[in-house]
């Protein structure tokens, strides 16, 4: 007779394998990582000529869920989400963060505009009129 666990059908049980313990761990920790970089995925930001648009998408956004700020130079966005689900008589409870910040250097900060419909939420950063961008090419000697 084997000398490896054995279920009640008597069908042996694989030894617990460090190696797939390792795995198993690490494809929790890599898994946990995605989910809270996960909004990082719903977001785009462009540059449009004469102004930049940030869009961020999440399920079931909302105003409350945002905070946007201007701190030295700097607009911050976060996001916090919470959503407390029951069924069954079972409750579960999700929370997810998200924060950026954008340096606004040659942006008119008096003119920022944000705008949340349908889960989207569109930042728009008016650029400075003012602002000329220097290009030269530095010969390498």
């Amino acid at each position: 007779m084997s000398n490896l666990p054995s279920d009640r059908n008597n069908q042996s049980i694989a030894p617990l394998n460090f190696f797939n313990l390792f795995d198993h761990i690490e494809n929790m920790v890599m898994n946990s990582f995605q989910s809270a970089l996960a909004p990082m995925n719903n977001t785009t930001f462009e540059d449009k000529g004469n102004e930049y648009v940030f869009t961020l998408t999440l399920k079931n956004l909302t105003r409350e869920d945002i905070q946007l700020n201007v701190e030295n130079q700097q607009l911050i966005l976060v996001v916090k989400q919470s959503v407390q689900s029951t069924e069954d008589s079972f409750q579960s409870y999700h929370s997810q963060s998200f924060s950026q910040a954008f340096s606004l250097y040659d942006v008119d900060v008096d003119r920022i505009m944000a705008t949340l419909k349908d889960d989207t939420l569109t930042i728009t950063l008016p650029k400075l009129e003012t602002v000329l961008m220097n290009h030269r090419v530095i010969d390498i000697k």
